[in-house]
């Protein structure tokens, strides 16, 4: 604690135990402060940096193999104790890749065996070049949601563009003169026609772009972005985006013909129509979901259940669905019989690679960074997860250029965009998953899928994928359960939650996501804008000083206030601080307190309200019990404890100033205790 004008001499301080009360500017002089390093060093070493691997060919080769770890992970593998838990965690999550994929492939808005394809390429990549041992990439349900609305977006907007040019074409023909138009002319004079933009064309270009943003957040190492994306955020807006799913999936699921719909609102409007139409539903279709959901419960809420502890993996029920539906299907001809809408044409072996249309880029790049933001919050944190459970560390950097090498490399495969899900990553490791050569096993089982059972697939049902899709989104709410324990914990967060589980509700999940993260930041700007202020006074018997409003037995002295201002003192709250300030130094007679001139040590002001803290009070807190009694002043020392200011700008040092003559007029001395090295940096303002 230090008085601004004080003098001491630094060079002929006493030796002793107890040091005299020091400023700012002598403590610095006696200890030495170590000057901060130079800009021209920090230049110096990230150029360094850069530089490093170009300065020989061994340094180069270093730098491209720390690219791909599984280089480094290969040789340290213990075959002996490792295979046969990755092989059986590989073969189990691959089973569920195959329905899973299937099934978002529709969510997303392309044929089902673009989720084949989505289901193997990905994984194969990540497995090379990612640092997380259990994670397993794959298709999600918010992605694909996410990837099937921007479908929808830029497919109208592309329309829309066509539609114009076409229009300026026949305008320009009009004024011409030209009474009749060729078709032909017509085709060659608007370049950009829709016929030749497919959906899946659209999809490549999106996980193409979406994968160039996650490489360049990589190069400039900006992970720290997805951190605005926080556990709050993500959680309420994977809720919300969890019920656009789900009613996205209920036509069909009882297989009725709605409109196509887009835009904030579009789910209520979606919903609205599937029940108007309830009655035009195929009846066998809405048959086959209710058995399929009564299955899917029965099998993995029940009898997995019972059986985890018995057997090692649990039973893939939705693959036993899928085989025992399309089987049936198949003999009884649900397609002719029953009107039943199935997956029908399922293509045979890999496709060939292609370089993704860079002509749709600028209509994709607005969508593709949304979703890259997603994957990135989404992965890291599931990252995270498997971290603290096995006690390992990812490169949170090396993870984004696996994720941006994933999407890149794999969109020439005619993928759409992929994330971790947490259900199949805690499958893998429930099954002893140890490394990522699980991945390879999981990716060769796919591949026997695509390179020959495909078509047996023509005659599974879609219904059946919309159930496997809306039963999937049961994990999803069950996060909602901790509601009640983070509303204990943080009313904040819980407002955060609501807040962005609300937004994505009521818009879509491309609107959610922009709302969700204004609205969080917007928490903070508040918190940071009126922050807690406390007066502290010492407690009884002891040397230490707390909250006033906090604990009653505290020693209060008549005429010095201790002030602690809970936040960075920025522009934005450096008035509720002067507020603060004022409000500090007026005290009002209180029947406890005691007298002026007759406190002692021993005594102590009783202090109780609930409000202190909140209401930001201090004594003024009373001021409603006592508002015949006028204010006396008698202060005459103000410590401002300046702990809690991580940080100050230049307008607040100014208004220091202000406070600081503002309280020499009134007769009160301002000190400033426990400032930062931030703080002590700025020229004196005094």
């Amino acid at each position: 604690m230090s008085q601004v004008d004080s003098n001491i001499d630094v060079t002929n301080l006493p030796k002793r135990r107890h040091m005299p009360f020091m400023n700012q500017e002598e403590f610095d002089q006696y200890y030495v402060v170590c000057p901060s390093p130079k800009i021209r060093h920090r230049k110096r070493k990230i150029v360094s940096k850069f530089c490093y691997p170009f300065l020989s060919v061994a340094n180069f080769i270093r730098f491209f193999t720390s690219f791909m770890p599984i280089i480094k992970w290969i040789r340290r593998y213990r075959w002996k104790s490792w295979f046969a838990g990755d092989l059986l965690a590989g073969i189990t999550v691959g089973i569920m890749h195959v329905p899973q994929g299937i099934a978002y492939a529709i969510l997303t808005g392309v044929d089902p065996v673009y989720g084949l394809y989505s289901s193997f390429f990905p994984i194969f990549f990540y497995m090379i070049f990612g640092t997380s041992k259990h994670v397993s990439v794959g298709s999600i349900a918010i992605i694909s949601l996410m990837s099937g609305t921007s479908l929808e977006h830029i497919h109208s907007a592309i329309f829309e563009e066509h539609l114009h040019d076409e229009g300026q074409y026949i305008d320009k023909a009009a004024k011409e003169g030209i009474t009749s138009l060729d078709i032909r002319n017509l085709t060659l004079a608007v370049p950009f026609r829709l016929s030749t933009v497919s959906a899946i064309e659209i999809i490549t270009a999106l996980t193409f772009c979406t994968g160039i943003i996650q490489l360049a957040m990589a190069v400039l190492r900006v992970e720290f972005v997805a951190s605005y994306l926080s556990d709050q955020v993500v959680s309420g807006f994977s809720t919300g985006a969890s019920v656009h799913v789900i009613i996205a999936q209920l036509d069909k699921a009882i297989q009725v013909t709605v409109s196509r719909t887009s835009g904030p609102g579009n789910m209520l409007v979606h919903f609205v129509e599937v029940i108007q139409k309830a009655g035009e539903m195929n009846k066998v279709t809405a048959l086959i979901s209710l058995c399929a959901m009564i299955f899917l419960y029965l099998g993995k809420d029940i009898i997995n259940v019972r059986l985890q502890k018995r057997i090692p993996v649990a039973i893939p029920f939705e693959l036993l669905l899928v085989i025992i539906v399309t089987a049936v299907s198949y003999i009884f001809n649900f397609q002719e019989n029953y009107g039943v809408t199935i997956v029908n044409s399922v293509p045979v072996g890999l496709p060939v690679a292609h370089i993704p249309r860079l002509d749709l880029m600028p209509w994709v790049i607005k969508d593709a960074v949304e979703i890259a933001f997603v994957i990135v919050a989404v992965h890291l944190s599931m990252c995270k997860v498997f971290n603290r459970r096995h006690k390992y560390k990812t490169d949170n950097n090396q993870e984004l250029y696996a994720l941006g090498l994933m999407a890149t490399l794999s969109s020439c495969f005619y993928t759409y965009p992929v994330c971790s899900a947490l259900g199949r990553s805690m499958v893998n490791d429930e099954s002893g998953a140890h490394t990522q050569l699980a991945a390879l096993f999981s990716c060769l089982l796919v591949l026997v899928v695509i390179l020959w059972l495909g078509p047996l697939l023509q005659a599974l049902p879609m219904c059946i994928l919309a159930v496997i899709i809306i039963f999937s989104m049961k994990n999803v709410f069950k996060k909602s359960k901790e509601l009640r324990e983070l509303w204990k914990v943080s009313k904040i967060d819980f407002i955060i939650w609501l807040g962005c589980f609300l937004c994505t509700l009521f818009t879509d999940v491309m609107w959610g996501l922009g709302l969700s993260v204004i609205f969080a930041l917007l928490t903070t700007v508040f918190r940071t804008q009126w922050p807690q202020w406390h007066m502290l006074a010492k407690l009884k018997g002891t040397k230490y000083y707390r909250d006033c409003g906090r604990y009653k037995n505290v020693v209060e002295h008549e005429n010095i206030r201790v002030l602690r201002f809970d936040a960075p003192l920025l522009f934005t709250n450096v008035d509720h601080f002067r507020n603060a300030v004022e409000r500090s130094v007026v005290k009002y007679p209180l029947a406890r307190l005691p007298t002026a001139g007759s406190f002692n040590e021993s005594d102590h002001v009783d202090v109780h309200t609930k409000t202190f803290g909140k209401k930001i009070a201090s004594i003024g807190s009373f001021l409603s019990n006592y508002t015949s009694t006028p204010p006396v002043r008698r202060v005459e020392h103000l410590v401002i404890d300046c702990s809690g200011f991580t940080f100050i700008d230049f307008m607040s040092v100014n208004s220091l100033k202000e406070i600081f003559h503002h309280m020499k007029s009134e007769g009160v001395k301002l000190y400033f205790a426990g400032a930062k090295s931030g703080f002590s940096s700025f020229p004196s303002p005094f």
